[in-house]
């Protein structure tokens, strides 16, 4: 089983914010550093969650049939790009932090994965193996083109912006 913990930056004052029978996973901080966002497994798939510090609670962010994996908060904090495989299929998503309105910005049988926001939150980076191996690509955050980056080397994951773009 894994948790989720935080901490000061020195190691300090550790907590942990999870407390699950299952695994939690793939954490990141919500713009106002108030509360995480989580992959939490279950029975019957994954769900997003999201832990607020002070006072401690939690919710379920997503709770779609299937997989529901790998969010990444928008920096206005109102939105969620991650993964999805609502219609059988492992696609990009955006929803609503707030409601179960969902957008799909994907559509292959390619698989999809870690969704990052950019700076301005207007294009969404995520690593897709539509050519035979993982590349970074980027979609506009209400759907459109997609653009594969150019990279060195085979395989690329787990794309992050510079603060630069």
């Amino acid at each position: 089983m894994k948790e989720v913990f935080v901490c000061d930056t020195d190691g300090g004052n550790l907590r942990k914010i999870t407390d699950s029978t299952t695994s939690c996973v793939e954490p990141g901080w919500m713009p106002d550093g108030e509360s995480v966002v989580y992959t939490r497994y279950n029975l019957s798939g994954t769900d997003v969650c999201q832990t607020m510090l002070d006072p401690w609670r939690t919710r379920r962010l997503t709770s779609f049939p299937g997989m529901n994996v790998g969010a990444s908060v928008h920096p206005n904090g109102n939105f969620l790009a991650l993964v999805m495989s609502v219609d059988r299929q492992v696609e990009l998503y955006v929803k609503s932090v707030n409601g179960r309105e969902k957008r799909r910005l994907t559509s292959s049988k390619a698989v999809e994965a870690s969704p990052c926001w950019s700076r301005d939150g207007q294009s969404i980076c995520f690593v897709s193996d539509q050519s035979g191996r993982p590349k970074p690509c980027v979609v506009p955050a209400n759907g459109g083109s997609i653009q594969t980056l150019p990279t060195l080397g085979s395989e690329a994951v787990t794309p992050n912006w510079s603060p630069d773009n």
